[in-house]
């Protein structure tokens, strides 16, 4: 990571108040995101796709679960 979390926390709060609890994204980890791994060669293409369900879970925060579904 190029950043330190003191850094990214700093970057984050510029205009904006940050409290206890709230979520700050600091990216993925290496071949952790689909596009990483569908231009690596090291699996077959993951694309998401309607039906699919993509569940998050954070230890004392919860399970966070999306179905994907086409839009019109």
């Amino acid at each position: 990571m190029t950043w330190t979390f003191a850094q990214i926390i700093e970057r984050v709060s510029y205009g904006v108040d940050i409290f206890p609890g709230d979520i700050i994204g600091s990216g993925t980890c290496g071949t952790g995101c689909f596009l990483e791994l569908n231009g690596s060669n090291i699996t077959d293409n993951q694309w998401l796709e309607p039906g699919d369900t993509v569940s998050l879970k954070i230890e004392a925060l919860g399970r966070l679960t999306n179905k994907i579904a086409l839009t019109d």
